[in-house]
């Protein structure tokens, strides 16, 4: 572990998980304001981050209520942040796209390769919090992952303003946007 706090939260983390339970059960959980730096490389880039007692209960909230219901709605090749997909499953299926082209068109063609911009930032709360309330069956999971959501709205937190934006390293950003986008991805696929 290369982060102090991972490494102070698994040190103690029968401990800490017993408190986030307890906090849970008890309505006293609180997120705690989010942690904000720059970076340069490759590019200059501002970075939102959640404590890592809040990514915690997203990763829980998420594996318990909301991954499978949603990712229903992914398209297949949709291999980000999800089991049994990653790296490995996103090289072999863009090998298995570009043979499929090349034995159709041959060597005319091209490969679009691209960042989008403000990825997490530019993404409306009210959209995805009306995708995703479609997908989720739970009322206790819906209004958790709504407070969430919310709470990247306050600008002293963070750089998100007027119900959009996101912290790109939650899983909850991870799940809920990733729906969001899916159905652009299906259309512009089709």
């Amino acid at each position: 572990m290369w982060k102090d706090s991972v490494a102070g939260w698994v040190k103690n983390g029968i401990i800490n998980c017993a408190k986030l339970e307890e906090q849970l059960n008890t309505g006293t959980y609180s997120i705690d304001e989010y942690s904000r730096f720059t970076i340069f490389e490759p590019k200059k880039r501002d970075i939102v981050s959640t404590r890592f007692k809040d990514r915690v209960f997203q990763r829980s909230l998420c594996d318990t209520y909301l991954t499978k219901q949603i990712t229903k709605s992914f398209i297949y090749d949709n291999g980000a942040c999800l089991e049994d997909k990653g790296t490995e499953f996103a090289r072999r299926r863009i090998i298995a796209h570009m043979q499929k082209f090349y034995r159709k068109h041959g060597r005319n063609g091209y490969v679009l390769k691209c960042d989008i911009t403000n990825y997490f930032g530019s993404t409306p709360h009210s959209v995805v919090k009306d995708k995703v309330k479609m997908l989720c069956d739970d009322k206790w999971a819906y209004l958790e992952l709504c407070r969430i959501i919310d709470s990247f709205w306050n600008a002293r937190q963070s750089r998100c303003w007027n119900g959009f934006g996101f912290a790109g390293d939650t899983t909850v950003s991870a799940c809920s946007v990733k729906r969001y986008r899916s159905r652009a991805k299906r259309a512009k696929a089709n």
